[in-house]
């Protein structure tokens, strides 16, 4: 095993290997924070939203990544797309409910607070409600961190 570990690392093959692998690990995980954020904030703050996808992200949440690599395999092959798709879907919703949770442990005083001063819209997003949420998005980003990771060794394997 070290003598294959050894001719790995000397022919390029396994550095390649490994780097490959952190692309896609970073580029599926930073999709997954972009729309697990938004999709977060909006089931929070948009009864619509809530009441369309709540349960609906809170079900498939539940479901382990590697459920979704036939899905993924049948509607984009095999390839680089079903890969990323897997690390996505394995990361995103757990990062959109541990945000929707967040968002909603903002105390309402503070918010009403910043609207008193002529915040709304996104200046209140950005400078109240996504600050003081922030602990818990970065509770979710952690745990959608360590999905990324078992969706990205269900996608290769």
């Amino acid at each position: 095993m070290g003598r294959a570990l050894a001719r790995g690392f000397a022919s390029g093959m396994l550095p390649r290997a490994i780097a490959k692998s952190m692309a896609r690990l970073a580029l599926g995980y930073s999709v997954s924070l972009v729309l697990g954020v938004t999709l977060g904030c909006a089931l929070a703050r948009v009864r619509a939203v809530k009441d369309t996808l709540g349960l609906l992200v809170l079900g498939l949440q539940a479901v382990p990544s590697v459920c979704w690599l036939p899905l993924a395999l049948l509607w984009f092959g095999l390839g680089e797309t079903a890969i990323q798709v897997v690390v996505v879907l394995g990361s995103l919703l757990s990062v959109a409910v541990a945000t929707e949770s967040a968002v909603h442990t903002v105390p309402p005083l503070l918010v009403r607070a910043a609207r008193t001063m002529g915040a709304s819209g996104p200046r209140l997003w950005w400078r109240v409600i996504l600050p003081a949420a922030l602990p818990g998005v970065l509770s979710g980003a952690r745990l959608g961190w360590t999905f990324a990771w078992r969706s990205l060794l269900a996608g290769e394997l």
